[in-house]
């Protein structure tokens, strides 16, 4: 008995590209506020899931050592909220100028976060001194990435400053801003 397989069938492309409509222009609005807000809401999943942990494990025992609130933590800060008004200007303004003072400003924010792992590694606290410390390192290490991801998106919007791309960087860069604001408010009260 002998078994034959056929060729599977050919797969062709309509002409206009495919899924947009007719449409070979490009992406409309709504489709990237839909793009930015379905990221914003995995990225929010995953900082309420880490945050509940670290709620859930401050009542676990002994391990738990307190970190105590360095000073470059507020300049960061300040650098992060005054980058969200540099944006707010490039927004008002479309300026490429604008965007790559709030790309400085991320930077900075990043260096100084940096920084303040120094500071906690010279107190002697380090990733896998206790579990306060860990969550700090992971909490704080995970945004310092999505805010570089922002960094990245801010060069590419400098380059093309269409109001679509400034628009959907604007709403991340000020959601990183947010998520700061509330890991500040989780691990130090």
């Amino acid at each position: 008995m002998a078994t034959t397989i056929a060729a599977p069938p050919p797969i062709t492309v309509p002409p206009d590209g495919g899924g947009r409509g007719g449409q070979g222009g490009p992406l409309s609005s709504r489709t990237h506020l839909t793009g930015i807000f379905l990221t914003l809401a995995a990225i929010s999943m995953m900082f309420i899931g880490l945050t509940s942990a670290y709620v859930v494990s401050q009542g676990l025992g002994p391990l738990w050592k307190q970190i105590h609130l360095q000073p470059l933590i507020w300049i960061n800060t300040m650098v992060l909220l005054l980058s969200s008004c540099t944006l707010a200007q490039a927004r008002r303004h479309s300026s490429a100028k604008w965007v790559i003072g709030t790309l400085l400003l991320g930077l900075a924010f990043v260096a100084g976060q940096i920084g303040v792992f120094g500071q906690l590694a010279n107190a002697g606290l380090y990733l896998n001194t206790g579990r306060q410390a860990s969550f700090y390192y992971v909490l704080t290490g995970l945004h310092a990435l999505h805010v570089l991801g922002g960094v990245a998106a801010l060069a590419w919007t400098a380059v093309r400053l269409k109001p679509n791309t400034l628009q959907v960087t604007s709403i991340y860069w000020h959601f990183m801003g947010a998520l700061w604001l509330y890991l500040l408010l989780v691990i130090f009260l």
